[in-house]
């Protein structure tokens, strides 16, 4: 009876790999993690905080996708957002004491708490803009983690498994 249960569970895994090759499925030992060095334009506002470019991509099957952009010097953008929007850090700051200063081991608590309360921060004021470049320097920051996700999961799981959650164009070929 043993015998015959693992023929079966050899008979459907053979099956199941059939048939991803059919459809063209990945597996996790077809995806490649490659460096690249593809410059990312921002936006006017985000300019002064610090460079942005697409670093690495994900490759399978001769597609390459490109991971999320990240800022090219991570401690100096985090330096550079805290003089840019220091009316906005300094608001949270003050709303919230137990945040202490805005650092590398406590942004995405700053990131938490001004995404729950960025309409309640808005109050038609310069700060505003302070506040929404401050949301758009997180939205790029969190993309060191976020891209050690994908690469996690593309290589336990397969590149199909992550390819919604990419940026959508194919990498430029050289």
């Amino acid at each position: 009876m043993l015998i015959a249960r693992e023929l079966t569970v050899a008979a459907i895994s053979g099956t199941m790999a059939a048939l991803c090759l059919l459809a063209g499925c990945t597996t996790a030992a077809d995806v490649e993690v490659r460096d690249v060095d593809v410059p990312f334009e921002l936006s006017g506002t985000l300019q002064g905080v610090g460079e942005v470019s697409y670093k690495q991509e994900l490759a399978s099957d001769g597609e390459s996708f490109l991971l999320l952009p990240t800022f090219d010097d991570r401690a100096a953008a985090l330096e550079g957002v805290k003089g840019e929007a220091s009316d906005a850090v300094a608001l949270l700051e003050s709303r919230c004491p137990w945040l202490g200063p805005l650092s590398a081991g406590n942004w995405a608590a700053y990131r938490d708490e001004l995404n729950a309360s960025f309409d309640g921060l808005c109050d038609g004021s310069a700060r505003d803009d302070q506040l929404a470049l401050l949301r758009g320097f997180f939205d790029i920051y969190e993309n060191d983690d976020e891209n050690a996700s994908l690469i996690a999961h593309a290589q336990h799981e397969g590149l199909d498994a992550v390819r919604p959650e990419l940026p959508g164009q194919p990498a430029p070929r050289p």
